[in-house]
């Protein structure tokens, strides 16, 4: 799908319920050859419901759409990390319908945007190493693997992830 057939924008609380339903149809089928239905349950009602998605948005992580014939086909977040030269892409996801349709590496360069415009030379996320489609994805993107972390999110589960990082500096935006 052509970029401009789309708009990225950000967020409001009217949206909230809409990526309630796009991480709904991810955890529950996408991912689930990379974490367990029980690890799945456990994180959409702890993390991802829409009093938690609102919690975020107004402790100042900044949430965006991306919106297709006025509908909400992905959406992104990210914020600030520690060090005020690096920004966190925090989320990507896209509604499974509409995966390959360039909704996601949009939502990617426009994150990477607002870094460089917030003077940080590095964006960083964190990705299940298991999630081998999205770590191709985040390679394409210019990101490299740079660290292994675990993560204990309660309830006997945890978080098996690589950190990547693209540095920013003197970089364009990847392709589609």
């Amino acid at each position: 799908m052509a970029r401009d057939a789309f708009r990225i924008e950000p967020a409001t609380p009217a949206d909230i319920p809409r990526i309630v339903d796009i991480l709904h149809a991810n955890f529950r089928g996408v991912l689930q050859y990379v974490i367990s239905a029980e690890q799945a349950e456990y994180m959409l009602a702890e993390f991802y419901t829409p009093d938690a998605l609102q919690q975020e948005m107004d402790a100042g992580h900044v949430f965006v759409v991306a919106r297709h014939d006025n509908e909400v086909r992905a959406f992104g977040a990210y914020g600030p990390t520690p060090d005020p030269t690096e920004l966190k892409l925090q989320k990507v996801f896209v509604d499974p319908p509409w995966h390959g349709k360039g909704y996601g590496t949009a939502l990617v360069e426009y994150v990477a945007e607002q870094a460089r415009r917030e003077g940080c030379g590095t964006l960083m996320l964190t990705v299940n190493k298991l999630n081998t489609q999205a770590i191709a994805v985040y390679e394409k993107a210019a990101f490299e693997i740079t660290e292994s972390v675990t993560t204990d999110i309660g309830g006997g589960f945890c978080l098996d992830d690589y950190v990547m990082v693209r540095v920013l500096t003197g970089d364009a935006p990847a392709g589609p």
